[in-house]
């Protein structure tokens, strides 16, 4: 049955929302994730990597005259009787190695070409680009939807790292009872800020009645006008959407949109902007020997991958051996650090980690892995004596029940800290005034920390130690 849609803009208080009404209270949200590799140009690896959002990852090298791409194939839909198409939108999730490499998104009908989107930023921080074809075909057939193939072609010089390439199709039932209802958002503050997540609120409402449809259990796609959101879909149960969004592109303006297939609301205008330090970068590292120094570059960056050159401060330094010296940089300086690295333990496959928080909030960086082996004599290296205190775990790894040993030469008040590898906090113990020589202290980890890395990290007198400890949790 055909019904027409009326356009309504309702202004309540601060809150503007877009609606489409009236509405059926069974549309539907159909996600189509690529599932079969249909051509390629250029040596692009592993295609089937980007059938699912599982941090597998499509490789390739683009060119900026866009010969270099790859075509997939979606799933076909199911559960389709009765169902009639509203929107089609196209997404692609990765990144690349170059802050400002481009990629365009081109369906193809039943082998046809369709139009191209334009070009996207695909930089060096994981994006979701979407592109709206819903235009392209008027009115939709379920059977252009299960011959819909989607190109992705880069427009730059780059290498491109491809996590997931799938589609979004909404639909009403078109035998559903009639219901009216639109979708109300709690104010956005703006300005957001670009890459960081920030909780959105959504409600059902009734028509007429305005009050929430509790009955409405529903998913609903979601977008902004930069077409770089995440998550691309949400759910509704008994009228209530709360989710945290993130959106990948700096821009003045913008809005939320989300779709039901009939019903479509939006969001206040608000911006999203770049805030300059969004984690950190190190040089490269290569093989390296116990007890010798060796350089070591840490950039701060944006989320785009340009150096942040604001920032002037130092990070926390640590490794997988808990034997990294020193274990703070030095202060940034435009926005880059160089200096020397000491590590007095062999290991197979280490990896340098940096963090810093600011405002509540950690930046964090990981450096490539490389090799620690054994200086030439072979002989065991001797880690120079630490003047504040020595510190060593017993049992690691440790099921849950652990004595931290404190050496001491002098009293003084010990806490203990311990970081995830992302170098946030999760949980500290302080003992207090403890005296000199050898201390034990006792420590029971709860459900609270999960099986994994840790790092713990001892301090004196309000004074960090030179040296933190690898901890295992199992």
């Amino acid at each position: 049955m055909n019904k027409q849609h009326k356009l309504v803009r309702l202004f309540l208080g601060p809150l503007f929302v877009l609606c489409l009404l009236p509405a059926l209270s069974n549309a539907a949200t159909i996600k189509l994730d690529a599932n079969d590799s249909l051509t390629a140009t250029g040596a692009w690896q592993n295609i089937a990597n980007c059938y699912a959002d599982d941090g597998l990852y499509t490789v390739g090298n683009g060119l900026a005259n866009g010969t270099r791409y790859f075509r997939v194939g979606l799933a076909d839909p199911t559960d389709i009787t009765n169902q009639r198409i509203t929107s089609v939108v196209l997404y692609a999730k990765g990144y690349s190695n170059n802050a400002r490499a481009k990629v365009r998104l081109i369906p193809y009908f039943n082998g046809t070409v369709g139009i191209s989107s334009a070009s996207y930023t695909f930089g060096v921080t994981e994006v979701t680009r979407s592109f709206n074809i819903t235009a392209q075909r008027a009115p939709w057939t379920w059977s252009d939807v299960i011959n819909l193939n989607v190109q992705f072609t880069p427009r730059t010089a780059a290498t491109f790292y491809v996590n997931h390439i799938f589609a979004v199709v909404t639909s009403i039932d078109t035998t559903d009872l009639f219901q009216e209802h639109y979708f109300l958002f709690n104010p956005i503050a703006s300005p957001e800020t670009l890459g960081l997540y920030f909780p959105v609120v959504v409600r059902a409402m009734t028509t007429p009645g305005d009050t929430v449809m509790s009955s409405y259990n529903n998913t609903a796609s979601l977008t902004d006008l930069t077409g770089a959101t995440t998550p691309n879909i949400v759910t509704f149960i008994a009228g209530f959407c709360s989710v945290q969004v993130m959106i990948a592109q700096d821009t003045v303006n913008t809005m939320l949109l989300v779709s039901d297939g009939d019903t479509s609301g939006s969001s206040n205008q608000f911006d999203v902007i770049n805030p300059g330090l969004h984690h950190f970068g190190f040089g490269p590292i290569g093989l390296q020997t116990v007890g010798v120094s060796f350089p070591v570059a840490i950039t701060a960056l944006d989320f785009y991958g340009d150096t942040a050159a604001t920032f002037a401060d130092k990070v926390d330094l640590w490794d997988l051996s808990g034997t990294l010296t020193p274990d703070s940089s030095g202060v940034f300086s435009g926005g880059l650090w160089t200096g020397n690295l000491t590590i007095y333990a062999a290991i197979s496959s280490d990896t340098l980690y940096c963090s810093r928080t600011i405002g509540g909030r950690t930046y964090s960086g990981k450096s490539n892995g490389f090799a620690v082996p054994t200086g030439v004599s072979g002989d065991k290296p001797v880690i120079p004596s630490i003047k504040s205190f020595g510190l060593d775990i017993s049992p690691n790894p440790t099921a849950g029940r652990t004595q931290i040993l404190l050496a001491m030469p002098k009293p003084g008040k010990a806490v203990l800290i311990l970081y995830n590898v992302l170098g946030q906090e999760v949980a500290r113990n302080e003992p207090g005034i403890l005296p000199s020589g050898n201390n034990k202290i006792d420590w029971v980890f709860g459900p609270a920390q999960p099986q994994g890395l840790y790092f713990l990290r001892a301090m004196v007198d309000d004074q960090a130690a030179a040296m933190k400890k690898l901890l295992i949790l199992r």
